[in-house]
């Protein structure tokens, strides 16, 4: 075996091998058959001594766009559709209640939809409301930005919420997905509106404001780079860059957008990030970063401990006890991510514990391949992705064996790029530590 080394002497083979004998003595490596596996737990959730940091008001389920991509848009499989429900203050004021008062001293709440934008009164009335029952509450709005204009100015002024605004790159781009009811595009309203932003205060714009991207079409993506690193407007503002969502949707739908999406297109800006990696320089790859660092990051920031008889994946959350949504109506969900999660407590009644212990029954049920699989320690499959039907109505093995694969495919391809760039350099991630932090 030592002969056929091309790339590698005897001497480091054999340092290799003797690393690996030191790794399975210090119990680093899973025991066979595997561990049992278990879920963090709180039977309490939101009342614990840190208790919850962030509430998700489900604002409104209608929305001013039809954006192609949309999980509301009919082509998703048990997920909502766009509608005339919106949550009232009444209900709203419940939920800021319940979560105020065993929220912890970071606590935020985001507005979401929908397009929240969309019901000005009503964020004004929620923030008030939370600012005197906890001052130093932070507040986001999760928004297209279409309606982001000078009646707004007030609320921003008053309350400083963060800002995630929807643009998807420059007009030839943004304009193909995210589109009015018309099918008219959207960019140039968006872009004027954060220019105005920016014009009228420019410290709000570079310190409250995100951008949510969405590759819709990988074939765009050097496009899409090049307009954010040119924008004078938009260069320096973060960026958090995210794929079309394939789970869920009906077989045709995903079949389109898989035509769409190839990693081929992805090579240049890899070749880049690579290469700010190799110099330890990261400046002007924040697009590229977003693209590859997620991966990394989960490899830098793995948990270490030897894996016993029994494992526990701290990566998945606890049940209601570090987020909370609320929908239009005022039902629990664990998170904003898919109406398939189950419902888990209302505004009016509070948490349901039996629900909650009854998605970690269901998720533990699923769990049997987990114990032979390498990415364990690495896994961000989480509870959404064992369920399908409306309100997480069936537990579907097949549905999570998709995300598995998905995970295992993007870890993979992150274990390429982290060896590629330890080759180059063996300090580069010790030098960029604070690149890759949780």
């Amino acid at each position: 075996m030592l002969q056929k080394q091309k790339a590698h002497g005897p001497q480091s083979i054999l340092e290799a091998l003797s690393n690996l004998d030191n790794a399975r003595n210090r119990g680093l490596f899973m025991p066979f058959p595997g561990p049992t596996l278990q879920v963090p737990l709180s039977e309490r959730p939101g009342l614990r001594p840190h208790g919850l940091q962030g509430l998700i008001l489900e604002v409104t389920e209608r929305c001013c766009l039809r954006c192609s991509y949309c999980l509301h848009s009919g082509d998703y499989l048990d997920e909502r559709v766009h509608s005339g429900k919106q949550m009232s203050f009444e209900v709203a004021s419940r939920a800021i209640e319940f979560f105020l008062d065993g929220a912890r001293e970071d606590c935020y709440i985001d507005f979401y939809g929908g397009e929240p934008l969309l019901r000005k009164r009503f964020l004004e009335d929620c923030m008030r409301l939370a600012s005197r029952l906890r001052p130093g509450c932070a507040f986001a709005i999760s928004t297209n930005g279409y309606l982001l204009g000078p009646r707004f100015d007030s609320l921003l002024r008053t309350y400083r919420p963060k800002l995630c605004v929807s643009l998807d790159g420059p007009r030839t781009v943004h304009d193909r997905f995210r589109v009015l009811p018309s099918g008219e595009g959207s960019f140039a309203r968006i872009i004027a509106n954060l220019e105005r932003l920016a014009k009228l205060d420019g410290e709000y714009f570079r310190s409250r404001v995100r951008l949510n991207v969405l590759v819709a079409a990988s074939g765009e993506i050097e496009k899409t780079i090049r307009f954010f690193r040119r924008s004078r407007l938009l260069r320096d503002i973060p960026v958090a860059v995210l794929n079309v969502g394939l789970a869920g949707m009906n077989e045709e739908t995903r079949l389109r957008w898989s035509a769409r999406m190839s990693a081929a297109h992805l090579t240049a800006a890899r070749d880049r990030y690579l290469l700010g990696l190799s110099r330890g320089d990261l400046s002007g790859l924040g697009f590229e970063h977003s693209l590859f660092g997620g991966g990394l990051k989960v490899l830098l920031n793995r948990d270490r401990s030897p894996i016993g008889d029994a494992y526990c994946n701290a990566r998945l959350c606890v049940v209601g006890a570090l987020r909370l949504h609320v929908g239009a109506t005022g039902t629990f969900r664990p998170c904003a991510k898919t109406a398939r999660l189950p419902v888990i407590g209302h505004a009016d009644s509070g948490y349901d514990l039996d629900a909650i212990r009854r998605i970690r029954e269901e998720w533990l049920s699923t769990c049997d391949p987990c114990k032979r699989c390498w990415a364990l320690r690495l896994c961000r499959v989480c509870y959404k992705d064992i369920y399908s039907g409306d309100g997480g109505s069936r537990v579907d093995p097949d549905e999570k064996f998709e995300a598995c694969e998905r995970h295992r495919s993007g870890m993979s391809s992150a274990l390429t790029l982290y060896m590629e760039a330890l080759e180059g350099d063996s300090t580069v991630f010790s030098r960029l530590e604070d690149r890759f932090r949780f």
